[in-house]
């Protein structure tokens, strides 16, 4: 049976690519381009803060949708694989009876259909599953 753990990411996953939590290891424009974002035509300057969470923001949904995605393919690996799992007919049974391969034909189908709801959802709304 599919180990269910397989395609958890790990809790610190985006913060380790943003730098979260470390603020000296914050990415910065070279010179040049933090002059010419601070600099915008009619409006005057715009603060460097204001430059730098607009950057952080834009990095951290990168990110976000990076692992949505992958979340939502593995999603989409973890159905496939419950339903490969399914019993066949002319499958090995053992000392299983018609009424317990029913059973985790249904279990198994209804497993598979969850994980294929939760990649809908991922696909979907960005952050409404996690």
């Amino acid at each position: 049976m599919p180990d269910p753990q397989e395609c958890r990411p790990h809790a610190n996953a985006g913060a380790a690519l943003t730098g979260a939590g470390n603020l000296k290891s914050r990415p910065t424009l070279p010179s040049t381009a933090r002059d010419r974002l601070l600099t915008r035509a009619g409006s005057g300057v715009v603060g460097v803060t204001t430059v730098e969470q607009h950057v952080e923001a834009f990095a951290r949904r990168v990110i976000e949708d990076a692992m949505i995605a992958g979340d939502r393919a593995c999603s989409l690996r973890r159905a496939e694989a419950f339903e490969r799992s399914r019993p066949r007919s002319g499958d090995f049974a053992g000392r299983a009876t018609r009424e317990d391969l029913t059973r985790r034909d249904r279990d198994l189908a209804a497993v598979a259909e969850a994980w294929r709801n939760r990649a809908e959802l991922l696909g979907q709304e960005p952050g409404l599953v996690s």
